[in-house]
């Protein structure tokens, strides 16, 4: 919301900040928002009335308290991983999945601020609007318009103006679709039904008053609910709806782990949560997966300072998640498509870390749909940015599918360990593979990635021979050009075929030095008595060469080769000629 279209308490204030921060409150702010943060984590595993919840309320809100004391607001920058107060970090989290900061950047807010005049009441609203949001996935959960539809008295945020429109213009966009009575609305009754009439009967008689009450008016037995009693009861049955059941069962489960005082009891209960986290992964339900798995790291967390030793079992049980048969049933779910959401798929395989390296490649290879695809890339290439042997332990003769793909992934990375992978796929046997390898070295004009196509120019495939050579670029390599002379004038080069021949000498004339050029000028004159088959496919192929790349001195070679004894390369220097003038002749067709 900007500055002059301030709807209601929400509503953000753009002004500057003003004056940097004391260090003092720099401090306090610093207390509040690590308190906030374990706050949020505590209030999405247990209940809102459990001791550890009520324990970090309160003393969140005696922070406030205190910076409230001579202050009238706290404000803040929101960054991608950082709050900031005056420049200075008073939070940061670059985990993703328990990042605040994350959370509100990601929405479009740039500025948070809470008012002094906020209460307790007000402060549990606000961050059960944070636990909401922050347990849907990341295409669903909006904390900007979560804040925004709450109405908070004394909290503000501050989100571009296109933003924000767009997600009023949406809700404008919604109908209407309700009825409302007004004759009946304000008669002061609740009419029962007969349903309710018996419920109610049924219940007094097994409570024995029924002889004590006989012939009492049961419409007597309502009472008005206050306005703010009975929108509490709404929201809590809303709420209890809305839950599904997977959800409130990780929240008992957790609550009755927070409780258990001995660790080693904690270990029956972490097994019986293995079983279920096996049945969440065989019913491709991930998001619940997802869901569990991030309770788990969180309440790890929560144990570390006080519990260590639970903290322990609990970690032993995560890194058990991440191997054996729970890997296996993420495969066959893979396999057969049998997955929730694929977002959630690839928030899960986010968990398992560098385990999750061969599961992506295997999707990449089990499926054409291009969104899928490209979701799969991009993961493989982010979890392998520091370590790339992970993904190039994916490469495999036998499966071109996924091995044409890590291809394409070390190909934009220009480390000379990528460049060695790909230098020995020269020894693999499937010709797509060589190919694809091929392709990439030549996406890079890097002097190793030239010296490796050289190798795959002497290829047993002479297609694959041919493919690098046209690849080779100057300026370039001269260690490279010299090689490629030096190989034109071998017994070996007159036994290889046209196609690869004229790809060497194209190379030859790309790279126009008068070295280079004196090669390919003498195949073109060259004549004698023995091996005159040979010579004449090397002429013929020279002219080809020259005639391809057309640069004004493959023409004079061309112009000389007209007076040549030989007939035949007179004759096909006229022609290559004439197709030169033809392509450089304006079209007047139009």
């Amino acid at each position: 919301m900007s500055p002059d279209k301030q709807d209601g308490p929400a509503a953000a204030k753009a002004a500057p900040s003003g004056e940097a921060p004391d260090t003092v409150a720099v401090e306090l702010a610093r207390g509040i928002f690590h308190l906030l943060s374990h706050a949020v984590t505590s209030i999405k595993l247990f209940p809102s009335q459990h001791a550890t919840v009520v324990r970090f309320v309160d003393e969140l809100y005696a922070r406030l308290r205190a910076f409230f004391a001579d202050r009238e607001e706290l404000e803040v920058e929101v960054q991608e991983h950082a709050f900031l107060m005056g420049g200075d970090v008073v939070f940061k989290e670059e985990h993703l999945a328990k990042s605040l900061p994350y959370l509100f950047h990601r929405d479009g807010m740039q500025k948070f601020t809470v008012l002094k005049g906020i209460d307790k009441h007000e402060l549990r609203e606000l961050l059960d609007v944070i636990r909401q949001t922050s347990l849907l996935p990341l295409d669903e959960g909006d904390i900007v318009t979560s804040i925004w539809e709450k109405d908070l008295a004394n909290v503000r945020i501050f989100a571009p103006d296109d933003y924000l429109l767009s997600k009023i213009d949406v809700f404008a966009r919604q109908p209407l679709d309700s009825f409302v009575d007004k004759r009946k609305l304000f008669t002061g009754q609740i009419e029962l039904s007969a349903d309710d009439l018996k419920d109610i009967q049924t219940k007094r008689l097994s409570l024995g008053l029924m002889e004590q009450e006989a012939g009492k008016d049961y419409s007597e037995l309502s009472t008005t609910l206050e306005d703010e009693e009975r929108d509490f009861i709404e929201f809590l049955l809303a709420r209890a709806r809305q839950t599904p059941p997977e959800i409130e069962f990780h929240d008992t489960i957790f609550e009755l782990l927070s409780l258990e005082k001995l660790p080693e009891r904690v270990a029956p209960i972490l097994g019986f949560l293995e079983r279920h986290h096996r049945e969440l992964i065989q019913e491709g339900k991930f998001s619940y997966a997802v869901h569990f798995l991030r309770q788990t790291h969180e309440l790890k967390d929560l144990f570390a300072e006080e519990q260590p030793e639970k903290a322990a079992e609990v970690d032993k049980f995560l890194r058990e998640t991440r191997g054996g048969r729970c890997l296996d049933l993420v495969r066959e779910s893979i396999v057969r498509q049998n997955f929730d959401s694929l977002s959630a798929l690839f928030d899960y395989l986010g968990f398992l870390g560098t385990q999750a390296v061969s599961l992506a490649a295997e999707l990449l290879d089990e499926t054409q749909e291009p969104g899928t695809r490209r979701v799969a890339s991009d993961f493989l290439e982010e979890i392998s940015q520091d370590n790339i042997d992970i993904l190039a332990n994916q490469l495999q003769d036998a499966k071109p599918g996924i091995t044409r793909e890590i291809i394409a992934l070390l190909a934009r990375n220009s480390s000379k360990k990528a460049l060695s992978y790909l230098a020995a796929l020269s020894t693999y046997t499937n010709k797509e593979i060589r190919l694809a390898s091929v392709q990439a070295l030549g996406t890079s004009s890097n002097s190793l990635s030239q010296r490796i196509l050289l190798t795959y120019v002497r290829d047993v495939d002479e297609d694959i021979g041919a493919a690098a050579a046209d690849r080779l670029r100057w300026p370039g390599d001269e260690h490279v050009l010299k090689r490629t002379i030096k190989m034109t004038g071998s017994g070996q080069f007159r036994g290889l075929g046209p196609t690869l021949r004229i790809a060497i000498l194209s190379y030859l004339v790309r790279a126009g030095t008068p070295e280079a050029l004196g090669v390919v000028r003498r195949a073109v004159q060259k004549t004698g008595l023995f091996a005159r088959a040979s010579r004449s496919i090397t002429r013929l192929c020279a002219i080809e060469a020259l005639t391809r790349v057309g640069t004004s001195e493959a023409l004079e070679i061309l112009r000389q080769g007209l007076n040549s004894s030989n007939k035949k390369t007179s004759e096909a220097c006229r022609k290559a000629l004439e197709s030169a003038s033809d392509r450089a002749a304006p079209d007047h067709r139009y």
